[in-house]
């Protein structure tokens, strides 16, 4: 059996006919990546839309109501694959000032 993807799993430059394979991993997920989402020191994602409204949603939802760091302490990058947004960290506030 061949896969739509090919024989290598569907990661960040391994294209299919529409493009870029979505990298949903709770089930299958055969749509274009059209997101990206990168968690800082952790995994990259490219995501289709309903998969990264998915995991921005359990993000904020699931997530940070038990976390101690904030949104910008988790996300380094997210946005269109084509054009996307990078987040800086929260400048740590100066006690002297």
């Amino acid at each position: 059996m061949t896969l739509s993807h090919g024989t290598a799993p569907p990661e960040i430059g391994t294209r299919g006919p529409e493009g870029i394979r979505c990298a949903w991993d709770e089930d299958v997920c055969d749509r274009t990546a059209e997101h990206v989402l990168a968690f800082r020191g952790a995994d990259t994602l490219v995501l289709c839309p309903r998969h990264d409204a998915a995991k921005l949603a359990w993000l904020l939802d699931l997530h940070m109501p038990d976390c101690d760091g904030g949104l910008r302490e988790h996300i380094a990058t997210y946005g269109p694959i084509a054009a996307p947004i990078a987040v800086p960290r929260d400048e740590p506030s100066d006690p002297e000032a």
